[in-house]
């Protein structure tokens, strides 16, 4: 099983396992060690009684040698004695002798040192014999001597030794908590803070209108799960943020249905009135004057058709497709669709000096254009007001710019920043949804483009469409 096909959970929990059998292994070997060192301070321990009563033996040795008292002899017996039996319980309760040897050399040698002892007290008046006795006993005594020694060093040896290891298992438990630290921390970052990271920045962006989901993490774990659960919200916003904008847009063709329908009265009053006219006048009509009312019946009747193109045009639903698009046109149209809801006292004024094509989705760029156009008419509380369209090449940067100035009341600067996210309004709850102004910012995005605004209370706002002259290679 490989690791990056396990779960995050799952992980975790054998970074857990592993961990708890180190902290085991690592403890039995410890408790093992420290099981050692109690063993081997007794046998120290024993070992310094065992090497004090082998001393005083041979202090009392000594005496008796030289004194021949009664009390000599007997307190020597009784150290070698006490000796012996010392040495019995190193034999039998140390569990980690490694001084075998050397102790059964003075479980031989003691019993040899006590019976020559002894002879040389039966034969203490014998020169020959206590003489040959006595140096055979020193040869023993000075060999018990330096053999209890020596055990005493190679414990010594041995616990230090223990003691280094004891000190090597705690660097190294410690060096294995970090680790498993830092692995369960890298585990977390890389696995939950990572991937709340990048969710709380899909939501920022969501806020701000973006809907482009999230690349996928390429892992098998939950965020994998999570990732995908929030591309399928994305999508799911997406598409009713796709409806909502349509709703916005039918509700705007609703409300501009009414002022449209009276800028076609005026051409279909002059048609009505040409029509009369031309009726009254037959059949001793002039040629000249039938040409002029017919011209006039034309011209009407071509302008109320763009009225009602433009408006049928605009509430078409199409597909998102760049195409080459005069620039100049769709602002012209959309001026022609804002008319309606222009009330007196407001102007609007284009500033076009060229023909400008550009790589357009044309009524999706219309409609910002549009809302644009609105949003300004209503900026303008109390007119008279203007609203100033202009449009320039910048082809230093390659790129069209498109500027929509009003002279309405302004944005205040703590708000600039948030006027393109989705449903934040100034206005009231009735004049508006806040979708129109996110709408510009998306489609303007999907165009490759930005928008800018600058605006302070009081003096107006300008808002800044800069749309590239030409499509990305890799768009074509």
């Amino acid at each position: 099983m490989k690791i990056s096909k396990l779960t995050l959970k799952q992980k975790i929990i054998l970074i857990f396992i592993f961990y708890a059998l180190a902290v085991v292994i690592i403890g039995s070997i410890s408790y093992f060690d420290l099981d050692k060192i109690n063993n081997k301070l007794f046998l120290l321990e024993k070992s310094e009684d065992f090497t004090n009563n082998v001393l005083q033996a041979r202090r009392y040795e000594k005496n008796f040698l030289l004194y021949k008292n009664d009390e000599s002899f007997q307190k020597t017996l009784t150290y070698i004695n006490k000796s012996l039996t010392i040495l019995h319980n190193l034999i039998q309760q140390s569990k980690y002798l490694s001084t075998k040897k050397e102790l059964k050399e003075l479980n031989e040698l003691i019993p040899q040192y006590k019976k020559i002892f002894e002879n040389i007290e039966q034969n203490f008046h014998n020169q020959i014999q206590k003489s040959q006795f006595v140096t055979r006993l020193r040869i023993i005594g000075r060999s018990m001597v330096v053999i209890t020694k020596k055990i005493v060093d190679i414990e010594k040896r041995q616990l230090n030794n223990i003691v280094n290891n004891l000190k090597l298992q705690l660097i190294l438990a410690i060096i294995l908590t970090i680790l498993t630290g830092f692995t369960i921390f890298f585990a977390l970052f890389r696995g939950v803070f990572k991937t709340l990271k990048t969710v709380m920045e899909a939501a920022t962006m969501i806020a701000h209108g973006s809907f482009d989901p999230i690349p996928d993490l390429k892992v098998h774990d939950e965020n994998q799960l999570v990732i995908d659960a929030f591309n399928k919200m994305i999508h799911e916003l997406k598409v009713h943020q796709e409806q909502l904008v349509q709703s916005k847009k039918m509700s705007s063709i609703g409300t501009l249905a009414s002022g449209i329908a009276h800028q076609l009265n005026n051409p279909l009053n002059n048609i009505l009135t040409s029509a009369q006219i031309l009726k009254e006048e037959l059949p001793d009509i002039e040629i000249e004057f039938l040409d002029k009312n017919l011209s006039n019946i034309e011209a009407e009747t071509l302008r109320a058709r763009d009225i009602v193109r433009n408006l049928l045009e605009f509430s078409r639903r199409q597909a998102f497709q760049l195409k080459p698009t005069s620039l100049t046109h769709l602002v012209e149209r959309a001026k022609v669709l804002a008319m309606s809801e222009l009330p007196s006292g407001i102007s609007i004024h284009l500033d076009i000096k060229e023909d400008i094509i550009l790589p357009l989705a044309g009524q999706r760029m219309q409609e910002a254009v549009l809302n644009l156009v609105l949003n300004a008419i209503q900026a303008i509380d109390s007119p008279p007001g203007n609203i100033f369209i202009r449009c320039k090449k910048n082809t230093e940067k390659n790129e069209a710019i498109l500027e929509v100035e009003d002279t309405g009341q302004g944005i205040p600067e703590e708000i600039q920043d948030r006027i393109f996210d989705p449903f934040f309004t100034t206005k009231e709850h009735k004049d508006g949804t806040g979708l129109g102004l996110s709408i510009v910012y998306n489609i303007v995005k999907k165009h490759g483009g930005h928008i800018e605004v600058k605006s302070a209370p009081g003096k107006g706002s300008t808002f800044i469409i800069h749309l590239p002259l030409e499509l990305e290679k890799s768009e074509q």
